[in-house]
């Protein structure tokens, strides 16, 4: 079973990866790569929406939380458990277009769950822009995939932590504001 998995996720990186790489999209997946951890591009719709939100601490503590969780436990943790290869050194034919060599591991991916911890977070905050936060997060951990630095499961288990990390940062700071009103 395990064979199975791994050999859908080899192929899913492989059309991923070798879909067609124009000047503008390396670009582009480039700076999502440079900036997706370092947050200038999250950092730009936080302060957006930090500006005309009420609930500004428990916006920004939500974050905080959830963001440095997210990296802990994916970075810190579950990449030196796991110490799974990126895909440039199993997969020979990889289109790697990475602005730069990562020397930790692939599993999972941290861009993915910073990601969609923010994402989770802003969505509570602002359900109407929901589609917008996660379609973000989606094209930064898809970006990972074409520059060829992780594979579709290290993505999508990335996604989980991180949307885990931003729950449990959103209930603990509303169960905070509930009983910090009465």
């Amino acid at each position: 079973m395990l064979a199975i998995l791994t050999s859908i996720d080899y192929q899913l990186f492989i059309w991923i990866n070798s879909l067609p790489h124009a000047s503008l999209l390396d670009a582009l997946a480039g700076g999502l790569w440079g900036f997706g951890v370092v947050g200038v591009w999250w950092l730009l719709v936080v302060l957006q929406q930090f500006i005309i939100t009420k609930r500004r601490e428990i916006l920004f503590a939500s974050i905080i939380v959830s963001f440095s969780a997210s990296y802990i436990v994916s970075e810190l943790l579950l990449k030196e458990l796991f110490q799974r290869p990126r895909p440039e050194s199993i997969i020979p034919d990889a289109v790697i277009q990475a602005f730069g060599s990562s020397s930790s591991f692939a599993f999972p991916s941290s861009h993915a769950a910073v990601s969609f911890a923010i994402a989770f977070v802003l969505s509570r905050q602002y359900p109407i822009l929901t589609p917008f936060h996660f379609g973000f997060a989606t094209i930064i951990a898809l970006s990972r995939i074409y520059i060829g630095l992780h594979f579709p499961s290290d993505i999508i288990y990335g996604a989980l932590i991180g949307t885990i990390m931003g729950w449990v940062a959103v209930q603990c700071f509303d169960y905070v504001d509930r009983k910090l009103k009465k």
